[in-house]
């Protein structure tokens, strides 16, 4: 599903990826472990087409991220580590700009959209300003555009950063559901 090769990002004298190659097969949960500074968001910003490796490439359901960008980012969804919502919408306007931006059709939208601020807790702050959200609450709402579009391929970076405890046990049962 997501094969590296030799992939490799450097940053004029530092070297953020260096010569990553691995598999990832399809229905897989994988996680990438390091310490900060290790590379994992770049990592991330490369499989995502956001930045253009050094050297190496890596495909996404046989898709090279160097040449076929457009086609890879039709099938990934990304939830970031730090949230990336327009603060003079409200949560649920967040979620309805992503599903329109995915060409998810407005009823399918509604539906999803109406049924994960209800799992995630959210429903009754779905009129916030997401400039006005706790940390854990943009967390949220973060997870949840990739849980409303449903990609073929989900990436989250630190999906249950700023969450308790009760709502990381949420994050992970919906990311196990995605793989069905």
């Amino acid at each position: 599903m997501i094969v590296f090769k030799n992939l490799t990002k450097k940053y004029r004298d530092v070297i953020a990826v260096s010569d990553l190659s691995l598999e990832i097969e399809d229905g897989e949960i994988f996680g990438l472990l390091g310490p900060n500074g290790a590379g994992k968001t770049t990592v991330i910003l490369l499989i995502s087409t956001v930045l253009k490796p050094t050297s190496g490439d890596a495909t996404v359901n046989s898709f090279s991220i160097n040449t076929h960008s457009h086609r890879v980012r039709e099938i990934i969804g990304i939830a970031s580590q730090e949230a990336v919502l327009d603060p003079r919408l409200t949560a649920a306007q967040n979620l309805v700009f992503h599903a329109e931006a995915c060409g998810i059709p407005k009823a399918t939208g509604n539906d999803r959209i109406k049924e994960e601020l209800q799992y995630i807790d959210m429903w009754n702050d779905r009129g916030k300003k997401a400039g006005k959200l706790s940390g854990g609450m943009k967390r949220k709402v973060e997870n949840a555009k990739v849980f409303v579009q449903k990609p073929r391929i989900a990436i989250f970076d630190e999906p249950t950063a700023y969450l308790d405890p009760p709502s990381r046990l949420k994050v992970w049962k919906r990311i196990k559901d995605l793989r069905q």
